[in-house]
């Protein structure tokens, strides 16, 4: 089985802010923070296919910001993200701003910090190392181009095996 885990800073204000922890709509965990730095490990025993996480922050209330004079924020309840663990490997920073943070109608792509009742997604697919590994070529190609794609590389090495699979099929006839 394999396991997700997103570590996340949290500032008090007024109370703790509370999240909800979604995959595919369905409740893995209701999370009510205690502490300035805190985890959520969720695992992940899921059908081959795409999937959704969905983290929502939920229950602020105008009381958990606090406002000066001058209509500064001096104080504030928020939750940031600070990485993502799969099986207890950390995973590059930039799979963190893979998600996107909607609140009122409006959509924040690579958003990690949450300071308004809203929803944050991230979509990964199942089996999940394959995923990560997978993600990890399509970004290594995407900044540093190769002369041929490692996707394209497997698919003509798979192709020959078909090849050779068939050849040795044939030989019986």
């Amino acid at each position: 089985m394999d396991y997700i885990k997103f570590t996340f800073k949290t500032s008090e204000c007024n109370g703790w802010p509370m999240v909800r922890v979604l995959i595919d709509g369905d409740l893995y965990e209701d999370h009510h923070f205690t502490s300035e730095h805190e985890e959520i490990t969720l695992p992940i025993e899921l059908l081959d296919g795409d999937h959704k996480i969905s983290i929502e922050l939920y229950g602020k209330l105008s009381r958990h910001t606090l406002i000066d004079h001058e209509g500064k924020i001096v104080k504030d309840q928020v939750v940031e993200l600070l990485d993502i663990y799969v099986n207890d490997i950390k995973l590059p920073e930039w799979f963190t701003y893979l998600g996107n943070y909607e609140f009122n109608n409006i959509v924040y792509p690579q958003a990690k910090m949450w300071g308004c009742n809203g929803v944050w997604s991230w979509v990964f697919t199942t089996p999940l190392v394959t995923w990560v590994l997978d993600k990890k070529v399509e970004n290594e190609e995407r900044y540093n181009p190769p002369t041929k794609s490692e996707l394209i590389k497997w698919k003509e090495v798979i192709d020959k095996y078909k090849e050779v699979e068939e050849f040795l099929e044939n030989l019986d006839d």
